[in-house]
């Protein structure tokens, strides 16, 4: 996204300022928003199935058996085959934690900015664009963004298509539904963490290949 403003030699010069920093500075909001809500989302899980297992050892008779793997390691390999439709509840921390962040930046950016001069908002948005690594790490994330968006749709549809399938067979369904925007919005924002991690993995596989 970065690469598409204009970038001129000089800080004095450089235009769309305050649509260059409000954007990047959404932007991070917005992923970072997404984060604390998976790992909201993770941690309640963990701490609630833990309580479970605990539960279930103390009803359980003893007996010489192997341990169970892990409760993270259960939780993630869960996780794993539920891709690509994650589990309304993931979607919903997903989703929410994003508008959080949304709102966070709400916040934080008046009182950051407000009443800063033209050239020092000229300044932050061309050392923004001036940053290499910065403008492809919004490569990475704009492509993720937009792949996230894709594959929530493509979520929701293949969510529903089970539940109906469930419902014909008289099973129980899973523990809730999330609206499409729900699925949108935290495709949106894993997407755009997917893309903060392919960025790093090939940053580092570039620099161990110059090595």
């Amino acid at each position: 996204m970065s690469r598409f403003f204009p970038h001129p030699p000089y800080a004095e010069d450089q235009p769309l300022a305050h649509t260059v920093l409000l954007s990047h500075t959404l932007f991070r909001c917005f992923k970072t928003g997404t984060a604390l809500g998976v790992f909201w989302h993770v941690g309640r899980n963990l701490s609630s199935r833990s309580a479970a297992r605990i539960c279930e050892k103390e009803d359980a008779p003893s007996k010489d058996s192997t341990a169970p793997p892990s409760t993270a390691i259960a939780y993630f390999y869960s996780l794993l085959q539920q891709i690509p439709a994650p589990e309304p509840a993931l979607v919903r921390s997903a989703s929410l934690g994003s508008l959080v962040g949304l709102g966070t930046w709400m916040i934080i950016l008046p009182l950051k900015m407000g009443g800063k001069e033209e050239i020092q908002w000229k300044d932050y948005s061309w050392r923004i664009l001036e940053n290499r690594g910065q403008v492809l790490l919004d490569d990475w994330c704009v492509a993720g963004l937009v792949g996230g968006v894709v594959m929530g749709f493509l979520a929701k549809r293949r969510h529903e298509q089970e539940r109906e399938q469930q419902q014909r067979d008289g099973v129980e369904g899973s523990e809730g539904k999330a609206p499409l925007w729900q699925w949108l919005l935290a495709g949106a924002g894993l997407g755009s963490l997917g893309g903060v991690i392919g960025f790093l993995v090939v940053r580092a596989g570039g620099r161990l290949l110059r090595v």
